[in-house]
């Protein structure tokens, strides 16, 4: 009897043992499976980038044609370049001529006081012909007629 329980004892451990093999087994094999198609996943992705470096990079797409005339990307960087170059040198003379507080006296206040007195004095001097300002004076203009 005591035989028939040992060997019943070591049956159930052995199941059990193997079951638990059985369940790190495919752990293991699930695992293997899932970094597998992880690592296809990635692969593509990094060959598709690399396909369209190379396709940007691609010397004989530098060129194209247009209009019966060919324009090379380069053509036009350095059409920009001019450009920019252009609007550089006419922002550099610009500022080269304005006038700055560094390159200029101050005003003081006797000259400023003597540019308003010689404007009010100007001012006062001109004379103005009050008939020019009369009602209706703009109504003797002879008015455009279309010829037919």
């Amino acid at each position: 009897m005591i035989s028939y329980f040992i060997q019943k004892k070591l049956k159930e451990e052995a199941k059990e043992h193997s079951r638990k093999g059985m369940m790190i087994t495919t752990g293991i094999v699930l695992a293997g499976v899932g970094s597998f198609i992880a690592y296809k996943a990635i692969k593509k992705q990094i060959n598709s980038v690399e396909e369209e470096l190379k396709y940007l990079n691609d010397v004989e797409l530098d060129e194209f044609e247009y209009c019966d005339k060919v324009y090379s990307l380069n053509d036009e960087k350095e059409k920009e370049e001019k450009v920019d170059s252009e609007l550089e040198e006419k922002v550099n003379e610009f500022n080269s001529r304005r006038i700055s507080c560094e390159n200029c006296n101050d005003a003081t206040r006797e000259e400023m006081q003597h540019y308003l007195n010689i404007t009010r004095d100007s001012k006062n001097q001109v004379e103005v012909d009050p008939s020019s300002y009369a009602e209706g004076v703009y109504d003797n203009y002879d008015f455009y007629e279309e010829e037919k």
